[in-house]
Protein backbone atom coordinates (compact mmCIF):
# COMPACT_ATOMS: atom_id res chain seq x y z
CA UNK A 1 0.00 0.00 0.00
CA UNK A 2 1.34 3.53 -0.78
CA UNK A 3 1.26 5.21 2.24
CA UNK A 4 -1.65 7.99 1.30
CA UNK A 5 -5.01 8.35 3.08
CA UNK A 6 -6.76 8.65 -0.75
CA UNK A 7 -5.62 5.05 -1.35
CA UNK A 8 -7.18 3.66 1.82
CA UNK A 9 -10.30 3.05 0.48
CA UNK A 10 -8.71 1.27 -2.62
CA UNK A 11 -6.46 -0.68 -0.06
CA UNK A 12 -9.56 -2.12 2.03
CA UNK A 13 -11.14 -3.55 -0.98
CA UNK A 14 -7.59 -4.68 -2.13
CA UNK A 15 -7.69 -6.80 1.68
CA UNK A 16 -10.95 -7.73 1.19
CA UNK A 17 -10.61 -9.14 -2.51
CA UNK A 18 -7.13 -10.94 -1.23
CA UNK A 19 -9.61 -12.50 1.47
CA UNK A 20 -12.34 -13.95 -0.07
CA UNK A 21 -9.82 -15.48 -3.27
CA UNK A 22 -8.20 -16.97 -0.11
CA UNK A 23 -10.76 -18.30 2.00
CA UNK A 24 -14.16 -16.89 0.59
CA UNK A 25 -14.64 -14.79 3.20
CA UNK A 26 -13.39 -11.05 4.52
CA UNK A 27 -11.56 -10.09 7.74
CA UNK A 28 -12.03 -6.88 9.22
CA UNK A 29 -9.92 -4.52 8.64
CA UNK A 30 -8.64 -0.80 9.86
CA UNK A 31 -6.04 1.84 8.71
CA UNK A 32 -4.98 4.65 10.49
CA UNK A 33 -3.33 7.50 9.38
CA UNK A 34 -1.65 11.12 10.84
CA UNK A 35 -2.67 13.50 8.23
CA UNK A 36 -0.83 11.69 5.38
CA UNK A 37 1.60 9.22 7.58
CA UNK A 38 0.34 5.99 7.48
CA UNK A 39 0.15 4.64 10.94
CA UNK A 40 -1.01 0.90 11.18
CA UNK A 41 -2.92 -1.20 9.38
CA UNK A 42 -4.76 -3.86 11.70
CA UNK A 43 -6.58 -6.71 11.57
CA UNK A 44 -8.95 -7.11 14.91
CA UNK A 45 -9.09 -10.69 17.04
CA UNK A 46 -11.57 -12.99 16.36
CA UNK A 47 -14.83 -11.99 17.51
CA UNK A 48 -18.68 -13.80 17.68
CA UNK A 49 -20.84 -12.17 14.62
CA UNK A 50 -22.21 -8.48 15.43
CA UNK A 51 -19.58 -8.33 18.91
CA UNK A 52 -16.93 -5.89 17.15
CA UNK A 53 -17.23 -2.79 19.66
CA UNK A 54 -14.86 -4.58 22.24
CA UNK A 55 -12.29 -4.88 19.42
CA UNK A 56 -12.88 -1.74 17.87
CA UNK A 57 -12.79 -0.13 20.80
CA UNK A 58 -9.05 -1.67 21.40
CA UNK A 59 -7.57 -0.61 18.38
CA UNK A 60 -8.46 2.93 18.57
CA UNK A 61 -7.14 3.37 22.05
CA UNK A 62 -4.13 2.32 20.51
CA UNK A 63 -4.74 4.77 17.30
CA UNK A 64 -5.65 7.61 19.64
CA UNK A 65 -1.94 8.29 21.75
CA UNK A 66 -0.39 7.85 18.34
CA UNK A 67 -1.95 10.59 16.80
CA UNK A 68 -4.35 9.32 14.38
CA UNK A 69 -6.67 11.85 12.29
CA UNK A 70 -7.95 9.65 9.98
CA UNK A 71 -9.11 5.93 10.47
CA UNK A 72 -11.60 3.90 8.04
CA UNK A 73 -12.82 0.27 9.01
CA UNK A 74 -14.09 -2.44 6.99
CA UNK A 75 -16.42 -4.90 7.47
CA UNK A 76 -18.34 -7.83 5.94
CA UNK A 77 -21.75 -7.53 6.01
CA UNK A 78 -25.40 -8.53 3.99
CA UNK A 79 -27.58 -5.86 2.22
CA UNK A 80 -31.56 -5.66 1.25
CA UNK A 81 -34.08 -4.08 -0.20
CA UNK A 82 -36.19 -1.67 2.31
CA UNK A 83 -38.95 -2.67 0.30
CA UNK A 84 -38.92 -6.30 1.86
CA UNK A 85 -39.27 -6.05 5.41
CA UNK A 86 -38.31 -9.39 5.64
CA UNK A 87 -34.46 -10.41 5.30
CA UNK A 88 -34.45 -12.71 2.60
CA UNK A 89 -32.96 -15.39 4.64
CA UNK A 90 -34.07 -19.17 3.72
CA UNK A 91 -33.70 -22.71 5.31
CA UNK A 92 -32.16 -24.83 3.32
CA UNK A 93 -31.32 -22.58 0.73
CA UNK A 94 -29.18 -20.17 2.82
CA UNK A 95 -28.64 -15.97 3.34
CA UNK A 96 -29.46 -14.70 -0.19
CA UNK A 97 -29.33 -11.51 0.68
CA UNK A 98 -26.23 -9.08 -1.14
CA UNK A 99 -23.24 -9.79 0.39
CA UNK A 100 -21.11 -6.37 0.87
CA UNK A 101 -17.95 -4.63 2.12
CA UNK A 102 -19.21 -1.61 4.53
CA UNK A 103 -16.44 1.16 4.67
CA UNK A 104 -16.46 3.66 7.27
CA UNK A 105 -14.18 6.64 7.36
CA UNK A 106 -13.68 10.00 9.48
CA UNK A 107 -11.13 12.53 8.26
CA UNK A 108 -10.41 14.71 11.33
CA UNK A 109 -7.09 15.94 9.77
CA UNK A 110 -8.75 19.02 9.12
CA UNK A 111 -12.05 21.18 10.77
CA UNK A 112 -14.69 20.08 10.88
CA UNK A 113 -14.25 16.30 11.15
CA UNK A 114 -15.92 14.60 7.57
CA UNK A 115 -17.06 11.01 8.45
CA UNK A 116 -18.35 8.99 4.63
CA UNK A 117 -20.23 5.94 4.80
CA UNK A 118 -19.29 3.22 1.76
CA UNK A 119 -21.55 -0.04 0.98
CA UNK A 120 -19.51 -2.07 -1.68
CA UNK A 121 -21.96 -4.35 -2.81
CA UNK A 122 -19.82 -7.73 -4.65
CA UNK A 123 -20.41 -11.17 -5.66
CA UNK A 124 -18.15 -14.26 -5.19
CA UNK A 125 -18.30 -16.52 -8.23
CA UNK A 126 -16.07 -19.48 -8.75
CA UNK A 127 -13.44 -17.95 -6.70
CA UNK A 128 -13.31 -14.54 -8.89
CA UNK A 129 -14.64 -11.34 -6.95
CA UNK A 130 -17.07 -9.17 -9.19
CA UNK A 131 -17.47 -5.71 -7.58
CA UNK A 132 -20.32 -3.55 -8.13
CA UNK A 133 -21.12 0.32 -8.26
CA UNK A 134 -20.57 1.86 -4.56
CA UNK A 135 -23.19 3.70 -2.84
CA UNK A 136 -22.20 6.28 -0.78
CA UNK A 137 -24.77 7.40 1.39
CA UNK A 138 -23.37 10.03 3.12
CA UNK A 139 -22.03 9.82 6.98
CA UNK A 140 -24.32 7.29 8.48
CA UNK A 141 -25.45 7.71 12.25
CA UNK A 142 -23.53 4.34 13.05
CA UNK A 143 -22.07 3.32 15.99
CA UNK A 144 -18.75 2.25 13.89
CA UNK A 145 -18.87 5.53 12.63
CA UNK A 146 -19.25 7.91 15.62
CA UNK A 147 -16.22 5.84 17.40
CA UNK A 148 -14.09 6.25 14.40
CA UNK A 149 -14.90 9.93 14.87
CA UNK A 150 -14.59 10.25 18.88
CA UNK A 151 -11.07 8.47 18.43
CA UNK A 152 -9.48 10.76 15.68
CA UNK A 153 -11.23 13.97 17.47
CA UNK A 154 -11.71 14.08 21.24
CA UNK A 155 -9.83 10.96 22.29
CA UNK A 156 -6.66 12.56 20.29
CA UNK A 157 -6.76 15.68 21.33
CA UNK A 158 -6.73 14.21 25.46
CA UNK A 159 -4.13 11.39 24.72
CA UNK A 160 -2.07 13.47 22.17
CA UNK A 161 1.76 13.94 23.70
CA UNK A 162 0.43 11.88 26.69
CA UNK A 163 3.05 9.99 27.96
CA UNK A 164 4.33 7.59 25.65
CA UNK A 165 3.81 4.20 27.75
CA UNK A 166 0.15 4.50 26.44
CA UNK A 167 1.08 3.42 23.26
CA UNK A 168 3.44 0.66 23.88
CA UNK A 169 1.40 -0.58 26.47
CA UNK A 170 -1.91 -0.19 24.19
CA UNK A 171 0.26 -2.21 21.07
CA UNK A 172 1.22 -4.82 23.52
CA UNK A 173 -2.03 -5.32 24.98
CA UNK A 174 -3.49 -5.69 21.47
CA UNK A 175 -0.60 -7.98 19.99
CA UNK A 176 -1.54 -10.58 23.22
CA UNK A 177 -5.09 -10.28 22.17
CA UNK A 178 -5.24 -11.57 18.83
CA UNK A 179 -4.91 -8.63 16.64
CA UNK A 180 -2.86 -8.69 14.00
CA UNK A 181 -0.69 -5.22 13.20
CA UNK A 182 1.29 -3.65 10.44
CA UNK A 183 2.77 -0.77 11.93
CA UNK A 184 4.73 1.55 9.18
CA UNK A 185 8.63 1.72 9.97
CA UNK A 186 8.12 5.32 11.57
CA UNK A 187 6.11 4.40 13.81
CA UNK A 188 7.59 0.60 14.45
CA UNK A 189 10.78 2.57 15.48
CA UNK A 190 9.31 4.79 17.66
CA UNK A 191 7.50 2.51 19.78
CA UNK A 192 10.82 0.27 19.75
CA UNK A 193 12.90 2.90 21.16
CA UNK A 194 10.15 3.97 23.89
CA UNK A 195 9.87 0.65 25.03
CA UNK A 196 13.71 -0.01 25.14
CA UNK A 197 14.33 3.47 27.14
CA UNK A 198 11.39 2.25 29.59
CA UNK A 199 13.25 -0.90 30.22
CA UNK A 200 16.76 1.66 30.72
CA UNK A 201 14.75 3.50 33.49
Amino acid sequence: MRARWEDAERFLEATAELDLRAEGQVRPSLVAFDGEQLLFVAWPRPFDEGRYHAPLVELLALAAPLGADRLAAALPGRAWSFADPIPPVVDGVGDLRQRVLAIESVDAHRHPARRESIVRPFDLLDGEVRWHEPLRPGPSESWIGRALETAATTLRRRMRGSQHHVAVDQATRCLDLGHELAFSQPVAERLLLQAVARRQR
